[in-house]
């Protein structure tokens, strides 16, 4: 069931239920009590009203002109510039998915309208991104593998190892740590 549709069940039922307290959630104060309308046995409702209440609070201005707006999930406190965004943010915690591929067979659901459209390709096929060096020809589903595809064209090599007296440059990260740890012994401590 998408958000909304459980956002219309909520007030459906917020207006056959008995009145009990209102959730109030804030960045300093995280005391919960029951929302208005709805009984305490109900608490995935509950939250996913708390969820679109928290998604579009502002809690400053950083620089005047740019509203910040946070999450209140408990324990959680992303922001986000944009409301919009942090409403897509709240689904990690209500783990709302209202993009569903339809595919048959597949039935994948998504929460972001955008990866719904990258995963679609796997099944079409679609390589919208194609490669434009020279005589390369490939292509790929999204745009962040082609940026990552262009450094083979490249001789630029930005990863040095830092051990003293090795000179092994790699263009990608995991390379020089593979590098790290097979030359010199070292163990990724980020893994």
């Amino acid at each position: 069931m998408s958000f909304s549709a459980m956002l219309g069940a909520l007030r459906r039922l917020a207006n056959t239920t008995t009145r009990t307290p209102t959730i109030l959630l804030t960045p300093v104060h995280t005391a919960i009590h029951y929302p208005i309308g709805l009984r305490p046995e109900l608490p995935i409702i509950a939250s996913l009203r708390a969820a679109n209440n928290l998604s579009v609070r502002t809690i400053g201005s950083a620089s005047g002109n740019e509203k910040i707006y946070a999450c209140e999930w408990p324990g959680c406190g992303q922001t986000s510039v944009s409301p919009a965004n942090l409403k897509i943010h709240i689904r990690v915690h209500t783990g709302d998915r209202p993009y569903t591929c339809d595919y048959p067979g597949c039935g994948k659901k998504f929460v972001q309208k955008g990866h719904l459209k990258t995963h679609i390709r796997v099944h079409t096929g679609e390589r919208p991104y194609a490669c434009d060096y020279p005589g390369c020809g490939q292509a790929f589903k999204q745009i962040i593998t082609l940026q990552y595809h262009k450094s083979v064209h490249s001789d630029e090599r930005p990863y040095a190892c830092d051990v003293p007296g090795c000179s092994a440059k790699y263009k990608r990260f995991y390379s020089m740590q593979r590098h790290k740890r097979n030359q010199h012994g070292e163990h990724d401590s980020t893994n």
